[in-house]
């Protein structure tokens, strides 16, 4: 018994017996081709994809030693001790190195860290926060947090 698919097409034969039989189907050409250009530009999809995923921890990064700075400047406008301080700070950043400068009725705390994550192993990047608060007591009591940077 014969089956004849309309996507076959028999060649044409000068030989006598049956004729040859290939598919008209373009896509049998190409069996593969996706899997291959899949298989090519993977690589580069997941080094983006790293790529992403590092800048948002990074930028998580610098909004927790942000508000570790601000947390720190605070606690030290009140006169907690520089222990009770560093333990407020690894509360909110472990990873962030504080210090606290008082200069007449203004504390000002910097804080800074390594970038986590791809973006740091790769750029080496320190994060960096200060924040500034009034002494407790003293006029015109304020809190605020400075621009954040990083470095190379």
């Amino acid at each position: 018994m014969r089956i004849y698919s309309p996507w076959r097409v028999r060649e044409p034969s000068s030989a006598p017996g049956p004729s040859k039989i290939r598919s008209a189907d373009p896509s049998d050409a190409e069996h593969g081709a996706v899997t291959a250009e899949f298989a090519v530009v993977l690589p580069g999809v997941t080094l983006v994809l790293a790529l992403c995923l590092g800048a948002v921890a990074t930028g998580a990064a610098q909004v927790r030693l942000e508000d570790a700075a601000r947390v720190a400047a605070r606690a030290a406008a009140r006169g907690d001790t520089e222990a009770s301080i560093h333990t407020a700070v690894s509360q909110t950043d472990r990873d962030a190195a504080v210090s606290i400068a008082r200069e007449g009725n203004t504390v000002r705390v910097s804080a800074e860290r390594k970038a986590p994550g791809v973006i740091g192993a790769t750029t080496g990047w320190t994060l960096r926060a200060q924040a500034t608060a009034s002494v407790e007591g003293s006029e015109g009591l304020q809190d605020t947090g400075e621009a954040a940077h990083h470095e190379e």
